[in-house]
């Protein structure tokens, strides 16, 4: 794949445990890694849970091959926020990610 389309610098983290001030455990966001993507949306849907509105979208993410990104990990673009649903090794050559990534509206 050309470069050109991949013109969105994206933060992908991770959750990790860390100790608070009472020593508890609390989970935060952390870096996993930073990759040149593009987005491109998929569908929205508009749904009603417990007397509140919920609009989601799915977008189709396609990134250069990586082995740090799985399902469990969210993705950051600007302020917007995107939960990874899937990850896919395009044809199986280690050379492309295609990601199917969901955004709560």
């Amino acid at each position: 794949m050309r470069v050109g389309p991949l013109r969105h610098l994206c933060r992908v983290e991770k959750l990790s445990p860390a100790k608070d001030a009472f020593g508890g455990i609390v989970n935060t966001w952390e870096l996993s890694v930073n990759v040149w993507c593009s987005i491109a949306p998929v569908s929205g849907k508009e749904s009603w849970m417990s007397a509140q509105k919920y609009e989601t979208a799915t977008h189709t993410v396609f990134c250069r091959y990586t082995d740090k990104v799985t399902p469990k990990m969210r993705m950051l673009f600007g302020t917007r926020v995107f939960d990874i649903v899937a990850v896919m090794n395009v044809q199986e050559q280690n050379k492309m990610l295609k990601l199917v990534v969901e955004e709560t509206v």
